[in-house]
């Protein structure tokens, strides 16, 4: 999925399977205007945040398993987004 960010840019989210039980999340970057920061928590546990400086970038999550996950984006676009991922019997 792409979106246009106001401030300019784009940003491109994937969810992409890495073995049978876990995903990897995938988020580019294009034409950023300022850093963004990306936070990954699960179920309100923080597990990660890295911050793209560059106009490109990517960030990765990966070996993600069945959870609730929230991604919080600030920056050059202020957004919040939760993704529930099911196990491979769900």
């Amino acid at each position: 999925m792409n979106e246009a960010l106001q401030g300019g840019g784009l940003i491109e989210y994937s969810i992409l399977r890495s073995t049978e039980e876990t995903v990897m999340i995938s988020l580019l970057f294009q034409d950023l205007k300022e850093p963004l920061t990306v936070r990954l928590s699960e179920n309100g546990r923080p597990i990660s945040s890295q911050t793209v400086r560059d106009a490109t970038g990517r960030i990765h999550f990966d070996g993600l398993t069945a959870g609730d996950y929230t991604i919080e984006m600030s920056g050059s676009m202020d957004r919040t987004f939760t993704l529930r991922l099911l196990g491979p019997a769900e």
